[in-house]
């Protein structure tokens, strides 16, 4: 899944690119009074900017949502889907009725989908991080924590930067955590050795005590 979710993920970045600088050049033509080459933009643009492009990154947006199993049911998904076939709406109508006004609000959903994307977060709200200081790393010492030790270790590995706090992120194609069903040895073999093209092995960086601590963390996403 991995080379095909890579796959689908450049090109639907790249659909919505393409589309997003069609439409800026329409609303710039459209600011500008322009409305002479604002219509000529159009008529050469319009199959594969109104019509061809907002399909397709549709389209591959779902799709990246079935293979990552975790789209369709999050809520920042669901908006921003929402949120990109209204646009597509408004912004056909703004270039109908040459409503500067609703051009630039299209333009304003175009920036919050694309936040969204990144942080997927509906308030936008970048993801605490968890306060890690004076985390016992000694399996031997007083305190030690197997599984406090474990987000110690997620948070930096960057585990959290593909898996998410709450491992449903799925960035990149990385599996949903917190619906996982690998026993400790399946969970200790994937973080040893990765999982093909999705994600590198950590052998040569994390030892058995930090493996197992590691798993023990991931077990605890688990949503039953």
């Amino acid at each position: 899944m991995g080379t095909l979710y890579s796959a689908l993920l450049h090109t639907h970045e790249l659909l919505i690119t393409l589309y997003v600088i069609v439409f800026t050049i329409k609303l710039i033509l459209l600011l500008m009074n322009n409305t002479a080459g604002l219509a000529r933009f159009r008529q050469r643009t319009r199959v594969i900017g109104e019509m061809i492009l907002p399909f397709l990154f549709l389209a591959t947006g779902i799709m990246l949502a079935i293979l990552s199993k975790t789209g369709l049911s999050d809520a920042w998904f669901l908006i921003k889907m929402c949120l990109i076939a209204l646009s597509i709406g408004t912004g056909i109508y703004a270039f109908n009725k040459n409503s500067k006004i609703m051009g630039i609000f299209t333009f304003l959903i175009f920036l919050y989908v694309i936040m969204l994307s990144y942080i997927k977060d509906p308030a936008l709200h970048k993801p605490v991080k968890p306060d890690l200081s004076g985390i016992v790393t000694d399996p031997a010492a007083p305190g030690y924590d197997e599984v406090k030790y474990g987000l110690f270790l997620y948070v930096n590995t960057g585990c959290n930067t593909c898996h998410g706090p709450d491992g449903k992120l799925g960035n990149h194609g990385a599996a949903n955590l917190s619906i996982s069903v690998l026993d400790d040895a399946g969970l200790s073999t994937i973080i040893q050795n990765g999982r093909g093209s999705v994600m590198k092995g950590y052998s040569e960086k994390l030892n058995s005590v930090e493996i197992h601590a590691l798993a023990q963390y991931v077990k605890s996403l688990r949503k039953y």
